[in-house]
């Protein structure tokens, strides 16, 4: 019977190595290829729902601060008389003043400010409810103190708007008095910067511009500001100012960052130019030729991505007809919303 040997196998030749090297870097260039790309669509659609979030969280605080602006009960703006005294300590017309219920700036180019330069803001005034509270006993004199249904939710040095469908009165609540719910509005320096108009000329500074009867609300005021700042993180951001209504500091202002990744702002305003209660033009601020006329506001927002290097190139994106700096790589998009101004329709 014939003995086979079998050999045994020593080791691999330089050609089955580098064979075998060069299928294991095929392999793993092949899987870094994938990972990569998938990591690049993650980052893309991560940088797009980014962006989607802060534009419907925008839109949806501006359409509705334009759409409830210059709500001052059933009166329009001008019937309404603004008893404060512009001659009080810390009396600031913008916060105080209450001239229009809507308000716009081109392009700010004041570099010392908070606002982007470049960037339009938008100031919108009005009233807010404030939890049904209205007059339950006729006023006899229009000095008189108000009866209310509930003093609960108003404090002293309150600014404050009492209206009825015939006209309205803006004052600072000077005092609560004990044994019910009234609500005083005398002259003076008690509270800062106080009353004093006498509009109805009854020969004290308290005077309102009417007596009211049963049923007038007392409605809370408000001015806001919108617009585009340097946010937290040290990108762009959308910003409300408000004024300070209410207690210690009425006359001041409050900065709010909104949402971080609005870097521009730019709004145009639907002017009513023959009454009928559409907007025949869309201009900016500074071209419209009466702010009580705009029924409607066009707003457009750039947004970008929080990430940075989330495209392969530069994005090629024109907003406001100038072409946008896309070198940091960032998603960016333009969303615009048109809303009209219900109070005026």
């Amino acid at each position: 019977m014939r003995k086979v040997s079998i050999s045994r196998q020593r080791g691999l030749s330089l050609i089955e190595f580098m064979i075998a090297g060069l299928i294991g870097l095929i392999l793993t260039v092949g899987l870094v290829q994938i990972f990569v790309s998938n990591r690049q669509a993650f980052d893309t659609t991560a940088a797009s729902a980014n962006v989607q979030e802060t534009a419907r969280i925008g839109t949806e605080i501006i359409s509705k601060a334009v759409r409830n602006a210059d709500y001052w009960g059933c009166v329009d703006n001008a019937n309404v008389f603004n008893n404060l005294d512009d001659t009080g300590a810390g009396y600031d017309a913008d916060i105080l003043g209450f001239g229009s219920g809507l308000e716009g700036a081109d392009n700010n180019a004041d570099g010392t400010d908070a606002i982007v330069d470049g960037t339009d803001s938008i100031t919108v005034r009005g009233t807010r409810g404030s939890a049904g509270i209205t007059i339950d006993s006729p006023m006899p004199t229009s000095s008189a103190n108000l009866d209310v249904t509930s003093a609960s939710l108003i404090s002293e040095g309150d600014i404050v708007v009492l209206t009825n469908c015939q006209g309205g009165d803006i004052f600072q609540v000077t005092k609560l008095p004990p044994g019910g719910d009234k609500i005083q509005h005398n002259g003076g320096n008690s509270v800062s910067p106080g009353n004093g108009k006498n509009a109805s000329g009854c020969g004290t500074a308290n005077c309102l511009s009417q007596i009211y009867d049963v049923g007038a609300s007392v409605l809370l005021p408000y001015t806001e500001t919108y617009f585009v700042g340097t946010g937290a993180s040290g990108g762009p951001a959308l910003f409300m100012r408000t004024g300070v209504l209410s207690g210690a500091s009425v006359g001041g202002v409050q900065t709010v960052e909104l949402i971080d990744g609005v870097e521009n702002m730019q709004i145009l305003y639907g002017e009513d130019t023959n009454g009928d209660g559409a907007a025949n033009a869309y201009r900016t601020a500074a071209a419209v030729a009466d702010m009580e006329d705009v029924v409607s506001v066009r707003v457009s927002l750039l947004i970008r991505s929080s990430q940075e290097r989330v495209l392969d190139s530069a994005q090629a994106l024109t907003f406001n007809g100038t072409a946008v700096d896309g070198s940091d790589l960032r998603l960016r998009r333009v969303y615009t919303l048109t809303s009209t101004i219900r109070n005026r329709m």
